[in-house]
């Protein structure tokens, strides 16, 4: 029998992909301290984000969800389209 093998290149990582500025560090939302009501309720929102992407809601929760959290959003002023 005839052996022989095969070499896959492996891919050599340019200069470009070092010098990427490191990703921002991330805080584990329960290490986050509550200091009023606001950063108390955005807190809630963060942990209810944090759910939706671990597939916690069906999609009609999490369009329930996404209505209640825009109530509590402030209107963006008009833009002057003239």
């Amino acid at each position: 029998m005839d052996q022989t093998t095969t070499t896959t290149p492996v891919p050599v990582p340019s200069q470009e992909s070092s010098s990427l500025p490191p990703a921002p560090q991330q805080i584990k939302l329960v290490n986050v301290p509550i200091t009023d009501e606001n950063s108390a309720f955005n807190l809630i929102i963060n942990f209810l984000n944090l759910a939706q992407r671990r597939g916690s809601f069906t999609m009609d929760e999490s369009a329930k969800i996404w209505e209640c959290i825009n109530k509590f959003q402030k209107a963006s002023p008009p833009s002057a389209s003239s």
